[in-house]
């Protein structure tokens, strides 16, 4: 009984191993000829395109970081505006109604840098792999970054959505 748990627990270490009715060992999919199903992606390629990918999903998680603390900041503007009238003798009141603004924009601004330098970075790592040239093993991958109308798409949120919202501010502050 021991010498059967002993087995068990080396079976749990070592994780599921594969069997006839697994589905790890069935053929690849016929969708690439079979020249192109067995050929790794080249060094190079595998390694700028972790780093496009990486960037990418820097900068999302950055222009979603943005809109939340954006809905803070009009939370709290929105607040001030619409609460009751502070007293005469309260110069917090005024002071707050632009330092959540101003805290707002620096926050727009300095975000934009990031996504900025960013998409340089991409552009940058982008050319890099085309002035090497792609080998013989980038042939049946996808472009490195897309070609350009993707990259056009996938640029539009990170580079107008900041711009929408300083607009929005600017107008909040000029028109109080």
């Amino acid at each position: 009984m021991a010498e059967e748990r002993t087995d068990q627990l080396t079976r749990d270490r070592r994780g599921p191993q594969p069997n006839k009715k697994d589905s790890w060992d069935q053929k690849p999919s016929p969708s690439l000829p079979e020249e192109k199903r067995e050929q790794p992606a080249s060094g190079l390629y595998s390694t700028i395109r972790a780093q496009i990918e990486s960037q990418y999903n820097t900068s999302n998680q950055r222009v979603f970081w943005l809109i939340l603390s954006q809905s803070f900041f009009f939370n709290a503007f929105v607040m001030l505006v619409n609460g009751q009238p502070p007293p005469p003798k309260m110069p917090v009141y005024n002071t707050l109604m632009w330092i959540i603004p101003a805290a707002s924009l620096m926050t727009i601004i300095f975000t934009y840098i990031d996504v900025i330098g960013s998409m340089m970075y991409v552009n940058k790592l982008r050319r890099r792999y085309q002035e090497t040239g792609p080998d013989d093993t980038a042939k049946g991958f996808p472009p490195i970054n897309g070609d350009r109308q993707d990259r056009m798409f996938a640029r539009v949120s990170p580079y107008f959505l900041p711009g929408v919202f300083i607009l929005i501010w600017v107008f909040l502050l000029l028109s109080k």
